[in-house]
């Protein structure tokens, strides 16, 4: 599988601003953050499925693609799953 080194720059970037943004916000910003990030790679995958089956046939690559996002999806579910605990453990403390 080929990897893209300003995809990988790009999301770094992307995660390094989101941890700094989300030290300063509470748990409820901080799951609606993870949500709407979540919500994002859910549209990356879908599009870049589209993208890979607008000529009736799915390259190797193209795969190899639709799999990346679907793992960035699932880890961004992961993320979210997290932010809710933290809400839930949040509210029962007070």
């Amino acid at each position: 599988m080929e990897t893209h080194p300003m995809k990988w720059l790009t999301t770094l970037a992307a995660l390094f601003g989101l941890a700094l943004f989300a030290a300063g916000c509470s748990e409820q910003q901080q799951l609606e953050n993870a949500q709407e990030e979540l919500q994002e790679e859910r549209d990356e995958t879908a599009q870049t499925a589209i993208e890979a089956q607008e000529d009736g046939v799915i390259t190797a690559d193209e795969a190899g693609e639709i799999r990346e996002e679907q793992g960035e999806t699932i880890e961004q579910a992961g993320q979210v799953a997290a932010e809710a605990g933290d809400v839930i453990e949040q509210e029962t403390d007070h």
